[in-house]
């Protein structure tokens, strides 16, 4: 799993992050576009591993800015983008923030007890938040073929929406607000599947399928 996580960590930090895998939790595919900035990255995994309150400044969703002062605790990849969550004091309560949104990270050496996260693990807390805070734009439903209980072990934590369907096959659910990301989640399965429910994600697959059929270009 480090092996792969470190192929889609931004490479001026990757060195780095090695001694600090135990700050991050990824159990199921990753992805990045490299969006946040390495020193913040790294600043904040040393954070995390060490269970130590940082300082800095957040940019929210509408462009207001915040000072922040936050009990560290994992970095989280969720679809593109890399999240801190912490425990903020200030609000009595869990937050994540978007780490290309995080500016100025100051370390304050202040060793904390590391907080319990009110879920399996802090990934599994991440992701339900996520389920929970905003409805996506396009929703599809695929057929795996494969039993539920091998593509569950296989996705991890990425399980949301995943059901059976009979013995010999799984059902799941994806919700985004890009077609492009939904057909990113599915090169991810290792089994032949159909999309089922979802017209656009079902044109999307059909046209990627025909590039990927076409003969190049002559030279």
């Amino acid at each position: 799993m480090l092996a792969k996580l470190e192929q889609v960590l931004p490479s001026a930090v990757r060195s780095r992050v090695r001694a600090t895998q135990a700050a991050i939790v990824a159990p199921g595919p990753v992805h990045s576009d490299d969006a946040a900035d390495p020193e913040t990255f790294a600043t904040l995994a040393l954070a995390c591993r060490d269970s130590e309150v940082i300082r800095f400044d957040y940019a929210a969703a509408d462009g207001a800015q915040t000072a922040r002062r936050v009990e560290s605790v994992a970095l989280v990849p969720i679809g593109r983008r890399w999240y801190l969550l912490a425990w903020d004091s200030a609000r009595d309560d869990w937050r994540t923030f978007r780490l290309d949104r995080i500016t100025r990270p100051t370390r304050t050496h202040l060793i904390v007890e590391r907080r319990a996260v009110p879920s399996a693990d802090a990934a599994s807390y991440v992701a339900e938040r996520f389920a929970t805070s905003a409805v996506p734009r396009l929703s599809a439903t695929v057929r795996i073929d494969a039993p539920h209980d091998e593509v569950e072990g296989y996705l991890g934590a990425y399980t949301n929406g995943l059901t059976p369907d009979g013995p010999e096959h799984t059902r799941w659910r994806i919700s985004d607000d890009r077609v492009e990301i939904l057909m990113g989640a599915l090169t991810w399965l290792i089994w032949p599947f159909t999309v089922i429910e979802g017209a656009e994600l079902q044109r999307f697959v059909g046209e990627f399928g025909e590039r990927l059929r076409s003969d190049p270009p002559a030279s």
